[in-house]
């Protein structure tokens, strides 16, 4: 795809350069065309090991706030459960902690 654009983006270029007759009716397209051709190609060439160790931290954060959000969450749900029933608020517990943010929507954490 880059080399597709290295090659698209000067063409794209001299066509707005050589101001043709009918420039007014597409000038719009052909400037969009040339911004995201020109963007496209900046972010191909970046180091794709780092867009991907940024992405990867990326997620990484989202997961523990959506685990922040859930165990909080659970913990108030079932605060009187603990004294209550202390083995299935441990097995809930587990639960979380094995299989992460999903154990709440999958069924094991009920109320």
């Amino acid at each position: 795809m880059a080399a597709a654009e290295k090659e698209m983006l000067p063409i794209l270029k001299q066509i707005e350069e050589s101001k043709p007759k009918d420039l007014e009716r597409y000038e719009f397209a052909l400037t969009q065309a040339i911004e995201t051709t020109a963007d496209s190609l900046e972010l191909a060439e970046q180091d794709l090991g780092k867009r991907g160790a940024e992405v990867e931290q990326r997620q990484q954060q989202q997961k523990k706030a959506i685990e922040a959000q859930i165990s909080s969450g659970a913990q108030a749900r079932f605060a009187g459960i603990g004294s209550k029933y202390p083995l299935y608020f441990q097995l809930v517990q587990i639960a979380g902690k094995t299989f992460g943010a999903s154990a709440g929507r999958s069924g094991i954490v009920s109320a």
